[in-house]
């Protein structure tokens, strides 16, 4: 064996031994490992650590496994495993019933490729399901993970537009920003929002919602319009406020409205206004979703319950043409992935933590930082599948970590500012 091939591994498994390590006491460290890793994946700027047999590793295959190795070493420690990730161990336990199945007819590289972003996903929301860090960490690394992330995107964003402009024919990327891209750009003005320091926090998300409607990515543009709505759902505590808050979004989408129309013979004009009247990704996705179903729905009842053999992907045909991309849907691919155990399996990690985050915070009337993204995230999943990074907001949000704990000093001092302001004067 090559001595420095040899030398680059034992460094490489120090040093993952170290990260490892340092996770068990330091889980909030695992953020930025996770969500930074994710976004330079998107964005196509990574390469293989290593290589085993001609099987790549990459930074997101070494991050998960970092997280599992560390969980591992909490449970031997005598940490028991916590009921928000019991649902998350379901799904990672399904996902590798079907690695196990896929082995043998489709090959270890086919398969692990084919399942990489799963497990990822899988492992972020299991690991960060199970811990009980402090609030402050938990918002501190979130806030300044997804900043640090939107200002990269923004950059790229920018220099796409400067190079190709806004409708661009560049071979395989015709949007600025792809969607996994754009949205970590918008979850990121819902944690300035929430909890940023007010002036500058307001202008940096003014500035990356300027980003994301750049981004073309109308998947993206509901799911903020979402976010945005849960985020005022919960901060307007009267019907009078809520009105106040109607009549503003009214008169902004009225703006806009004239914006575009003023920009109509522009490139930008054009640029969104083909972006809005595009339907045809729409058809061509609900079409293919008709045919996964049903060759799920006729196909054998094993598979219909615990998911396809990994490997299989989510071929379909559509107008006589076999198409083998992803399925374009998280639930869609749970169904394949999983079955019907997985997608019951997702719920539970997803819509029953945010539904309960939502409720709890319309009655404090404070939002949780975790509300908005989550929101998003959660409109982002009908039309494509989740990024590890999402993973860990989900796995937060159902670990109850950073939504209420460190709010006792916002709240009680609304209640003053609200005292003072309907003191009679005089």
């Amino acid at each position: 064996m090559d001595i420095g091939a040899l030398l680059t591994l034992i460094t490489g498994l120090v040093l993952f031994v170290i990260v490892a390590g340092a996770l068990v006491d330091r889980p909030e460290w695992g953020i930025p490992l996770v969500a930074i890793g994710a976004a330079a994946s998107v964005s196509g700027f990574t390469r293989a650590l290593s290589s085993f047999g001609g099987f790549a590793v990459y930074i997101g295959d070494a991050a998960s496994a970092a997280l599992l190795v560390a969980l591992g070493i909490q449970l031997l420690a005598g940490r028991p495993l916590r009921r928000p990730a019991f649902a998350w161990a379901g799904l990672l336990l399904l996902a590798s019933l079907a690695l196990l199945r896929g082995f043998s007819t489709f090959g270890v590289e086919l398969v692990v490729r084919s399942y990489r972003n799963e497990i990822s996903l899988l492992a972020a929301g299991l690991f960060f399901a199970a811990q009980q860090i402090p609030a402050q960490r938990v918002e501190l690394f979130l806030r300044r993970t997804w900043t640090a992330i939107a200002i990269f995107m923004s950059a790229v964003a920018i220099l796409f537009v400067l190079r190709f402009g806004l409708n661009s024919t560049v071979a395989g990327r015709d949007r600025p920003l792809n969607a996994s891209q754009a949205l970590l750009v918008s979850q990121a003005i819902f944690f300035l929002l929430v909890r940023g320091r007010q002036g500058k926090s307001n202008w940096l998300a003014a500035y990356f919602g300027f980003i994301v409607l750049l981004s073309q990515q109308r998947t993206v543009w509901i799911a903020t319009l979402l976010a945005l709505f849960a985020l005022w759902s919960v901060l307007a505590p009267s019907g009078r406020m809520k009105q106040r808050v109607s009549v503003a979004v009214g008169a902004l989408v009225a703006l806009l409205v004239a914006l575009l129309t003023v920009l109509s013979t522009t490139q930008a004009g054009t640029a969104l206004q083909k972006t809005i009247s595009e339907d045809k990704t729409l058809l061509w996705r609900v079409e293919g979703w008709n045919v996964l179903l049903s060759q799920q729905l006729h196909g054998p009842g094993l598979n219909l319950v615990l998911g396809n053999p990994a490997g299989k992907g989510a071929e379909r045909r559509i107008a006589g043409q076999l198409i083998a991309v992803s399925a374009h849907s998280q639930w869609i691919t749970e169904i394949l992935a999983g079955g019907i155990l997985a997608v019951i399996l997702f719920g539970l990690v997803t819509v029953v933590p945010l539904s309960r985050t939502w409720r709890r915070d319309l009655r404090l009337r404070v939002p949780s930082p975790l509300l908005a993204v989550t929101v998003a995230a959660m409109t982002f999943t009908i039309s494509y599948q989740l990024g590890p990074e999402q993973g860990v907001l989900f796995g937060l949000l159902g670990a109850g970590i950073g939504t209420h704990t460190t709010l006792v000093n916002q709240s009680k001092s609304a209640s003053e500012s609200t005292a003072v302001e309907t003191r009679p004067s005089g």
